[in-house]
């Protein structure tokens, strides 16, 4: 099952290219050594961050012995990005493990498959362009390759309105519900990244949070292709140029 998992949240785009680099003989594309890299990180590291946080809860990891504790925290790790299958009941989870969850159901898979959230490329990028800000580059460089600016952008708003909705959909089940900030704001990351995990809110929900909790999933599903085919439409010829001004950031 872990398998298929995370084949699909690879998708087609990095299989094929994967599949022609070795029949061709060739290095794999930037975009694949990206999104490989950050698939590898999100699953060791949500994996060691679950062991570390349920190995002593009694109602998830605690009654297990070792290699049961490791594997369902690798299980859990490899689940939460797109599938949504769970071995424990995450109702009983730290505020700590469900907020780590989040945060990998928010990133997702990779471009082109089955998964939601913002992509792990998206990620990539935003990272490699704040350690190139960090040295002090004008230019966005990994891996010996140059990442237009454009890309920059628009990784950045796909985060922002993700983010966004993510918040304001925790807020409208907040008017709803009676129940913590951090249960509804689990319950709108889920539907809007199309996973599907709960801590059981869902059957409890009234129909409003219910109707939200649709229309974040409609919009999970086909709101992260259309932003990014929106986004890297050309706008029309700018022919205007204003003066250039400076402004003070942070």
């Amino acid at each position: 099952i872990m398998a298929l998992i995370i084949s699909g949240g690879l998708g087609f785009l990095l299989c094929a290219d994967l599949a022609d680099a070795w029949r061709t003989k060739r290095l794999p594309t930037l975009h694949t050594r990206l999104a490989w890299r950050v698939t590898l990180l999100l699953l060791f590291g949500g994996w060691v961050l679950f062991f570390l946080f349920e190995r002593n809860n009694p109602q998830t990891l605690g009654g297990l012995p070792l290699f049961g504790k490791l594997l369902v925290s690798l299980f859990q790790s490899v689940t939460t990005r797109t599938a949504g299958f769970n071995t424990v009941d995450l109702a009983f989870c730290q505020e700590e493990t469900l907020q780590m969850m989040m945060f990998l159901m928010l990133i997702g898979g990779c471009p082109g498959s089955t998964a939601g959230g913002i992509k792990t490329t998206t990620l990539a990028v935003l990272i490699v362009a704040i350690a190139n800000n960090l040295k002090g580059f004008n230019r966005v460089i990994v891996m010996e390759r140059t990442i237009p600016q454009e890309r920059v952008i628009q990784a950045l708003a796909i985060l922002g309105i993700t983010g966004a909705a993510t918040w304001f959909g925790a807020i409208f089940l907040s008017a709803f519900e009676p129940s913590s900030f951090q249960g509804n704001l689990f319950e709108a990351v889920s539907a809007l990244a199309t996973v599907g995990l709960s801590t059981g809110l869902t059957a409890s929900l009234c129909d409003a949070s219910k109707l939200i909790l649709c229309l974040y999933m409609f919009a999970g599903r086909i709101g992260p292709l259309t932003l990014a085919v929106y986004l890297t439409k050309p706008g029309p010829e700018q022919v205007i140029q204003y003066a250039r001004e400076d402004i003070s950031i942070g």
